[in-house]
């Protein structure tokens, strides 16, 4: 029979009261008084159940430690043995080329392989994503819809990914942002294009993938109702020169297509970017002098209280105003090496642990985030002080 392959533990399938209760049913139903051709027939149907199940992927039991991958390495390996457990492997694009839809990446999949097979082989459960979009990279191209573009993903991963072990990417990472050049198209998301990225992670919840996004602080910032799709605002309190700020663009993916028909919420994870360029976080560390520990216990509280954005002033969008909510074991937050002079806020890994510490534990995020694993271990924030985020996240969050 062509049995699952993934289908390896069946001989116990008969031991409960229910499941022999099951088999006589069955028997009956179909007239069949063969021992042995009911548990054939029922090992086929099993088999077909628990191939579905293998293809829902997963996320690692209890806390995380999301690491960006910029390549593939022996020092991503390393990253990963010493406390990450989802891998973001940056990065890709969607786009049509010559008239074909294409997953557009640089990833060295060889390697990808090998660390995942690394990974499996010391029995170290790690989650490989892959991530979508970065700085000054194109939005998704709307030639497809969001189902289509899933389409093509899906059959890409299965058919060019998947090999030598490794299952394919177990899901996607939606990290579009904006552009270096003022002029570029990137710097406004459309509404076609936000339906691209809702409607794809819909069809690629529903068929069993992970869905995760990382925005930026200011495109998914509790401290403002505001709304917009530019992503060319500034702040008059801090650096009101730099125009590269959103409006809690991201915010309408949750609330328009943060659900699927099961009513399974669509996004696994929100990961917010505290080093965005000039953010909050940074003004609030770095000018008014707020002890770390203390702004993110105060800003983990304000991201987990449901806040109302103003969709309404988007009337394309069509979804009114409302209450935006992500919850604990949604949230993880994104942390860097710093730039030093106040540009990317660094906030080291004790600090972070301190203000864990202080926090219930129904309401401590789900993990944290850093981008990235190359440069981990490197000089932070612009000093000689060589600092490993993982290793200090791993410290109270203990994954490894």
């Amino acid at each position: 029979l062509p049995l699952c392959y993934h289908c390896t533990t069946l001989t116990s399938f008969g031991d409960s009261e229910s499941e022999h209760s099951q088999i006589s049913h069955f028997r009956l139903s179909l007239g069949m008084r063969d021992p042995m051709t009911v548990f054939t027939v029922f090992v086929v149907i099993c088999c077909s159940h628990a191939c579905a199940d293998q293809l829902r992927r997963q996320l690692p039991d209890g806390n995380l430690i999301l690491g960006y991958a910029q390549g593939c390495s022996e020092k991503v390996l390393l990253e990963a043995v010493q406390g990450v457990n989802v891998i973001n492997w940056f990065a890709s694009n969607l786009a049509v080329v010559d008239g074909v839809p294409t997953i557009q990446e640089g990833l060295n999949l060889t390697c990808v392989r090998w660390v995942a097979g690394e990974l499996r082989r010391r029995n170290l459960p790690t989650t490989h994503i892959l991530s979508v979009g970065g700085w000054d990279a194109p939005h998704v191209d709307t030639t497809l819809n969001g189902k289509q573009w899933f389409a093509v993903f899906d059959k890409w991963n299965q058919e060019v990914v998947a090999n030598d072990g490794f299952q394919g990417f177990d899901g996607l990472d939606w990290d579009l942002e904006g552009n270096d050049i003022v002029e570029s198209p990137w710097n406004h998301f459309t509404l076609a294009g936000l339906a691209a990225v809702g409607e794809m992670s819909q069809a690629a919840k529903d068929a069993g993938y992970i869905v995760t996004m990382v925005p930026p602080e200011s495109y998914l910032d509790p401290t403002t109702g505001g709304f917009d799709l530019s992503l060319l605002h500034a702040y008059s309190e801090w650096h009101p020169e730099f125009k590269y700020h959103g409006r809690n663009c991201y915010a309408a993916l949750l609330a328009k297509w943060g659900r699927i028909p099961n009513n399974h919420r669509t996004f696994d994870l929100v990961d917010i970017q505290l080093y965005e360029s000039y953010a909050h976080a940074a003004y609030q560390l770095d000018v008014r002098m707020v002890p770390a520990a203390d702004y993110l216990v105060e800003w983990i509280n304000r991201t987990l209280t449901p806040w109302m954005v103003d969709f309404a002033s988007v009337p394309g969008l069509g979804i009114p105003s409302q209450l935006v909510t992500i919850t604990p074991d949604q949230l993880v937050i994104g942390f860097s090496m710093g730039a030093g002079d106040g540009k990317s806020v660094f906030i080291h890994p004790t600090d972070v642990g301190k203000a864990w510490a202080r926090l219930p534990t129904a309401r401590r995020p789900r993990g944290t985030m850093f981008w990235n694993m190359e440069i981990d271990g490197d000089f932070a924030n612009n000093t000689h002080v060589n600092v490993s985020l993982v290793q200090g996240f791993n410290s109270f969050l203990h994954t490894r």
